[in-house]
């Protein structure tokens, strides 16, 4: 066989494969789409919404609120559990929230539980569903944002509390310095990020809060990639090539961005 024969039966396998590749991703597309956006009726109840759902998709809510010892539990019992359970856990989930989650919150309870779909991606939409508070589906020919009845007065009640609104902001700028950081250098590790944002912020870094917030975030925002190198701009391919390149010139310190700076960067990752 010719090599020219060869490299026409390799582009033609490859043809093949990319042709597979891209009926899969259709058509798990259109499965998202179909479970995302079917015909829901608003205003929607808890029990409503959560009846619709899958065992499976009640598990996702069981772990996203840490609920312990309910594993076993029969559909039935879950949803029982789960409807006594998120609205008991609402300002617990949304402590790690910045402004642009929980502006989304409140303006659908101001709306009266809902309103016209936004542009979210389809891990967004999972990310609300999984822990109870959004809802999304097909009403009068429109895609919407819904949130259960039992949750709205007190989603509206949150936004008048200064104090979860001062954390709020305050994991806002976290979040905004952390995405800003890694734009700009790529790769760094928890202690050095901690340190620049101390420096940044003129105060002490609560550690452990403040990883919870910035996990939570990215499972939202997906601007990063958090693995055993440490937290990387998602363009970055190869943190450790960029940790290397940071230990080569040592004796040269960071690029001291103003805060200012820093957070605008991180602004136009997130609304």
């Amino acid at each position: 066989m010719s090599n020219k024969v060869i490299v026409k039966e390799l582009e033609k396998g490859l043809l093949n494969a990319l042709d597979g590749l891209n009926k899969m991703k259709e058509d798990l597309e259109e499965k998202q789409d179909q479970k995302h956006w079917g015909k829901i009726n608003v205003p929607l109840t808890l029990q409503e919404q959560l009846g619709k759902l899958t065992k499976a998709e009640l598990d996702d809510i069981r772990k996203s609120l840490d609920l312990k010892g309910v594993s076993s539990l029969k559909k039935a019992e879950l949803i029982s559990v789960l409807l006594e359970m998120i609205p008991k856990s609402l300002e617990q989930v949304c402590l790690p929230f910045d402004a642009e989650r929980f502006r989304l919150l409140t303006k659908i309870a101001h709306n009266g539980g809902y309103m016209i779909a936004l542009n979210l991606e389809p891990h967004q939409v999972e990310y609300f569903r999984d822990r109870g508070l959004i809802f999304t589906g097909t009403f009068q020919g429109k895609r919407v944002l819904a949130i259960p009845a039992e949750l709205i007065d007190s989603i509206l009640m949150m936004a008048e509390d200064k104090k979860l609104t001062s954390i709020i902001n305050r994991n806002t700028e976290w979040i905004k310095l952390t995405y800003g950081l890694c734009y700009y250098y790529g790769t760094l590790s928890t202690a050095q990020l901690s340190e620049m944002l101390e420096t940044y912020t003129k105060e002490p870094l609560p550690l452990r809060e403040y990883l919870e917030v910035i996990y939570d975030a990215n499972s939202y925002h997906k601007e990063i990639t958090i693995d055993n190198d440490g937290f990387s701009n998602r363009r970055v391919f190869d943190p450790k090539r960029v940790k290397q390149e940071h230990r080569s010139r040592e004796s040269l310190s960071f690029y001291p961005f103003t805060k200012k700076t820093t957070a605008q960067s991180g602004r136009s990752r997130i609304c």
